[in-house]
């Protein structure tokens, strides 16, 4: 449901690790990359995991890689 949704996209940030990128074109999402919170262990407080998820129509063609190059550019700039 949508207050769901909103709850999930909160815990994502402009800056920071904790990142959530789409791609789009011409209006129609076609998948998204994102970099959350590993454990809730202060051991792993500098540690993140990545999910992706891609429209099959897109799969194998670029848009995975593209995605993920930009999260990890993004990521590079963080502690």
């Amino acid at each position: 449901n949508a207050d769901e949704r909103q709850l999930w996209l909160e815990k994502y940030a402009k800056t920071g690790p904790y990142r959530l990128l789409v791609a789009e074109e011409n209006k129609q999402i076609l998948g998204y990359v994102s970099s959350h919170r590993y454990r809730e262990h202060t051991a792993f407080a500098k540690t993140i995991e990545t999910s992706i998820y891609l429209v099959p129509e897109c799969q194998g063609k670029g848009v995975g890689s593209a995605l993920y190059t930009r999260l990890f550019e993004e990521l590079s700039k963080q502690d």
